[in-house]
């Protein structure tokens, strides 16, 4: 059924004329006397009363216009979800983010995402601070979930300062009878420094206080350095979020003074509808204050 001539038949009776309805809705007068005519033949009755006043509703226009009304409301609403539904349906949300934030968060907001965005798919990329920042630079990815870093040439919204702590193997005594360990104690130390690109937040909190430890550098993932710290072979210093479930055989202390990564969504400007969406539920879900 073709809603347009009932969009112009209710827009005539809330205007009260055929002229000005005509011209709110982009035809000519005699173009809509014709579509109303034409309508009131379809449905055989008279719906509308012209007179030297206007037009308004005949008694079976009256009786119609609650069922118009109930019509044109659902024509929105289907017009609107065929919009998105076409939208979703060939949109493919790329996100590249740490494999802590893939692992703690990106699950349930990609989940909550999907309940009202059922057609939306996930391209999801594990990297290193260096490799977000530039994955969302050259537009490869719409969303980077990240720490963030001086002179930064896109958008940052904050969701969560990630405290960073103390890892030390289980028999140190650096951590005897302490609540925090002073980031001096690093001095010297040897040190298992994080792979994909974490050494750029852990060297920031290091050299705020002239710290050098002696750096081993890894390319294995973060559980695998938790492992070599209680195996004795040096301390690290990693993230709450890194740590949730991950702190048998170490101890861990905050550091002083107290440090943390900033962690949020980076995006360029002109970023899709669908991809703000993402980012706002983000927000409400991991950071609601």
């Amino acid at each position: 059924m073709d809603t347009n001539k009932f969009k112009a038949l209710k827009t005539a009776v809330e205007l009260g004329s055929l002229t000005n309805a005509a011209s709110a809705l982009g035809y000519t007068q005699a173009g809509l006397t014709h579509m109303m005519n034409r309508l009131e033949r379809e449905l055989d009755c008279t719906l509308l009363c012209r007179d030297k006043y206007g037009v308004h509703l005949t008694e079976s226009g009256e009786r119609l216009m609650p069922y118009v009304d109930e019509l044109l409301r659902a024509s929105d609403r289907l017009e609107k979800e065929i919009a998105r539904a076409r939208e979703q349906s060939v949109h493919t949300l790329r996100i590249a983010a740490y494999t802590s934030m893939i692992n703690r968060w990106l699950p349930t907001l990609m989940s909550r995402f999907k309940q009202t965005h059922p057609y939306v798919n996930f391209e999801i990329i594990d990297d290193s601070i260096v490799g977000i920042y530039n994955l969302v630079y050259e537009g490869k990815a719409d969303l980077g979930f990240v720490s963030k870093q001086d002179d930064i040439k896109c958008n940052f919204l904050h969701l969560k300062n990630d405290a960073l702590l103390a890892v030390l193997p289980p028999d140190s005594d650096i951590a005897d009878g302490q609540e925090r360990i002073p980031v001096e104690e690093f001095s010297g130390l040897q040190f298992i420094m994080p792979s994909l690109g974490f050494d750029m937040d852990i060297m920031r909190a290091l050299e705020k206080s002239g710290v050098r430890p002696i750096i081993n550098n890894t390319n294995v993932n973060d559980a695998a350095v938790v492992s070599m710290v209680a195996h004795g072979l040096g301390a690290s210093i990693l993230s709450e979020l890194i740590l949730c479930d991950n702190t048998q055989r170490v101890r861990i202390l905050p550091l002083m003074p107290e440090s943390y990564r900033d962690l949020g969504i980076i995006s360029m400007p002109g970023a899709s509808e669908l991809a703000l969406e993402f980012m706002e539920l983000s927000k409400n879900e991991i950071n609601p204050d």
